[in-house]
């Protein structure tokens, strides 16, 4: 419990409850180019990790955005933001809620970078508007999917795709059809 409350006294947080984004400043975000990340957890990334990194690295460098808002999950998002954050990218760190526990590479992440709570207590649907909060505020979207149409990096990736974001996806994990 100690932990959450030194991460929610630092000035960079932001608590987001109901969608008020008003303090945010995030207009002025929009003229830049902000990536939202996506992607699957560790059981579904068949060991890529590294090569996942790597193509992230190069995407980054290329795209050269101002910031990313990342989802904070292990898998996907955490190789994304460790290679934003090596980088020297900033780093908008959303969780769908607070927790009473911070695994160190998101404590390594997190440092320098703000903090953006969706919801004050855990709820199925937290998850959800966490990906629909970046998506909305991100001009394009950095994807690590397989494929399968189920669970929430699909169900993220649809909503970006639906609202006319730019996809950039990771094709690796997708399974060659013959």
């Amino acid at each position: 419990m100690q932990r959450k409350c030194e991460l929610l006294e630092r000035k960079n947080i932001h608590i987001i409850f109901n969608f008020k984004y008003k303090n945010l400043n995030l207009k002025e975000k929009r003229k830049q180019l902000i990536l939202a990340i996506t992607g699957h957890r560790p059981k579904r990334l068949k060991g890529q990790e590294k090569t996942i990194k790597k193509w992230a690295r190069a995407q980054l460098i290329d795209l050269n955005p101002s910031a990313i808002y990342c989802g904070m999950a292990q898998g996907t998002d955490q190789i994304i933001a460790t290679a934003a954050k090596e980088l020297s990218i900033p780093i908008i760190c959303c969780y769908p809620f607070p927790k009473n526990y911070y695994h160190p590479i998101e404590e390594w992440i997190m440092e320098n970078n703000e903090i953006i709570f969706i919801n004050s207590a855990y709820s199925k649907k937290a998850y959800y508007l966490r990906d629909k909060f970046m998506i909305d505020h991100a001009n394009a979207v950095l994807c690590v999917w397989d494929g399968i149409c189920s669970g929430g990096t699909y169900i993220t990736r649809d909503y970006a795709y639906k609202n006319n974001k730019k996809i950039i996806d990771y094709y690796g994990l997708r399974e060659v059809k013959k």
